[in-house]
C-alpha cells in the first residue's frame, strides 16, 4: 500500500513544473558561482585548488539559500495538490496511517531532491570542462553531492510541517526563505549553531564552507541532525494532520 501510495504522489506531482523550477534553480546557482570564480581567477595561483575554489562558490548560495527555497516550493506544491478540493480529507478514507501518508510526500520530494542534485553535478562537471579547470576530483565532489542530498532530508520534512500547518501556498516559502536566511547568519554566532541548526545541512554535508572531508566524528553528528529533524518534522506533520477535519 504504502508503494503505491508513493508511486501515486510521483504521478500527481510529475505534471507540475518542478521540472522547470529544478533546472533553474540549479543552472542559477552554478552559473552565479562560475562567475563569481572567474571574477577571482586571476587571484588564484595555486592550481591544484582552482576547482575547489569553484565548488565552493558554485555551492555556497546554492546549499545556504538557494536550495532551502526550493524544498519550501516543492513541499508547498505537493501539499497544495492535497489542499485542493479537499484531497487530503480523500486520502484519510484509504486505510493507510497518517505517517506514512506524509511519508510517501516526503520520499516523492526526496526524489525530486535527489534529481535536482544530479543536475547541480552535471551542471558542474560542465562548468568545469567550459572553464577548463585543471585537477578536479569529481568523485569528491560527487561524494559531497549525495552527503549534501541528505543534508535536505530534515529540511523537507520540516517543510511538509509548515505547508501543512499553514495550509497556504506563500506562507511555508517565506518560512524556508527566512530559515535559509538565518542559517547564513549562523555563521557569525559560532560553529555549534551552525553544526545543529536544520537549515544549514545541505551546506554542512556538501563540504561549501569547509572544502574538506568530513571527520569521523563531524560525519557522526551529521547523521544524528538530520536523523533528529526528519524525525521531529514526520512525526509532527502527521499528528497535525491527524487532528484535522
Amino acid at each position: 500500500m504504502l508503494k503505491d501510495l508513493i508511486l501515486f504522489e510521483f504521478i500527481k506531482i510529475k505534471n507540475s513544473k518542478i521540472l522547470f523550477i529544478i533546472f533553474f534553480f540549479n543552472i542559477f546557482s552554478v552559473l552565479i558561482g562560475s562567475v563569481i570564480y572567474l571574477s577571482n581567477l586571476e587571484f588564484l595561483k595555486n592550481e591544484n585548488q582552482l576547482s575547489l575554489v569553484l565548488w565552493g562558490q558554485c555551492s555556497l548560495y546554492s546549499s545556504q539559500i538557494f536550495l532551502p527555497v526550493l524544498i519550501g516550493i516543492l513541499c508547498s506544491i505537493s501539499w497544495q495538490m492535497e489542499e485542493k478540493n479537499k484531497n487530503w480529507q480523500r486520502m484519510k478514507t484509504i486505510p493507510i496511517s497518517d505517517l506514512n501518508f506524509v511519508f510517501s510526500k516526503f520520499v516523492n520530494i526526496q526524489v525530486f531532491n535527489l534529481i535536482s542534485s544530479t543536475i547541480y553535478y552535471l551542471l558542474f562537471v560542465l562548468s568545469v570542462i567550459l572553464l577548463k579547470v585543471p585537477n578536479t576530483p569529481f568523485l569528491l565532489f560527487f561524494i559531497w553531492c549525495v552527503y549534501g542530498w541528505l543534508g535536505t532530508f530534515p529540511i523537507t520534512a520540516l517543510q511538509l510541517l509548515l505547508a501543512i500547518k499553514f495550509k497556504n501556498f506563500t506562507t511555508p516559502i517565506i518560512c524556508s526563505a527566512s530559515l535559509a536566511i538565518i542559517g547564513l547568519s549562523t555563521l557569525f554566532f559560532g560553529k555549534i549553531i551552525f553544526t545543529i541548526f536544520p537549515y544549514t545541512q545541505i551546506n554542512i554535508g556538501i563540504r561549501s564552507r569547509v572544502l574538506d572531508n568530513f571527520k569521523p566524528s563531524e560525519f557522526i553528528i551529521f547523521i544524528i541532525v538530520i536523523s533528529f529533524y526528519s524525525f521531529i518534522g514526520l512525526f509532527y506533520s502527521s499528528k497535525i494532520l491527524k487532528k484535522r477535519e
